[in-house]
């Protein structure tokens, strides 16, 4: 196994895998909120009382406690890649999200995507509501709350499972860049997967090698994970030098 093989193994099953983990718990938490929020909508359509604020500000406090959570538990493994907090290690440290800056980006994001999943189900919900060909106006006041009951349940499990994959990703890889970037790492690379589902412009992300700790990869991100547009399933890793790192210069969040 070569040095880069080497690495990335290292990377996928040690943070790979309880990344995993980790967001696997906090699905369970995050489904209620979500739950709950699809069933107020529903009901909020049926007596057409929408009130977007009122409906999506527990859906944005769920949100905001996935992300910051994520970026938590990113920010521990990052500790780890530099060599604290393991079997091997005298030195244990805890990282906490305290920075004001970053809380404000966490909860900005959390608000915008509230805002779109409304919009989304909102959406869907007006198209699931329209009658379709030859329905009598009777036959189609009963079909559309059966099509809208219907279109709620399903999306419980699947749009849950899209929304926690995508924002506990930002927040992971997020707080991962913080903190190398912040404890003084220099110089970055990006580690791809090597199988056939490895996007393209993550394949040439990798081949560039080293770059400045500041510097975009060619498809104009600074880490993996952060741009939602090509970042959903993403089993990229971002790996960085590390010169002997002294425990006192390590960003734990604050």
């Amino acid at each position: 196994m070569n040095q880069f093989n080497a690495v990335l193994f290292s990377l996928e099953n040690s943070v790979g895998s309880s990344r995993k983990d980790e967001e696997a718990r906090e699905a369970k938490r995050f489904q209620s909120f979500f739950s709950n929020f699809l069933d107020q909508m529903l009901k909020s359509f049926l007596e057409s009382k929408l009130d977007k604020r009122d409906l999506t500000k527990e859906l944005e406090a769920g949100l905001f406690k996935l992300l910051l959570n994520a970026y938590n538990f990113g920010g521990s493994t990052a500790l780890q890649t530099f060599g604290f907090n393991t079997p091997f290690s005298t030195i244990t440290l805890k990282f906490k999200l305290k920075d004001k800056s970053i809380l404000k980006e966490l909860k900005k994001r959390a608000k915008k995507s509230a805002s779109d999943i409304y919009n989304t189900t909102h959406s869907d919900l007006k198209f699931q509501s329209k009658a379709k060909k030859r329905e009598s106006e009777k036959e189609a006041e009963v079909n559309s709350k059966k099509r809208l009951v219907k279109y709620i349940t399903n999306s419980k499990s699947w749009r849950a499972f899209l929304i926690i994959r995508r924002e506990f990703l930002f927040g992971f890889s997020l707080a991962r860049w913080h903190v190398f970037k912040k404890s003084g790492a220099t110089t970055k690379r990006w580690l791809r997967t090597s199988d056939k589902l490895t996007r393209g412009n993550h394949k040439k992300n990798q081949e560039v090698g080293w770059i400045g700790i500041d510097a975009k990869f060619p498809s104009g991100v600074l880490t993996p994970g952060i741009r939602d547009k090509d970042s959903f399933g993403c089993r990229c890793a971002l790996d960085v030098k590390i010169n002997n790192i002294k425990s006192k210069n390590v960003w734990l969040g604050s």
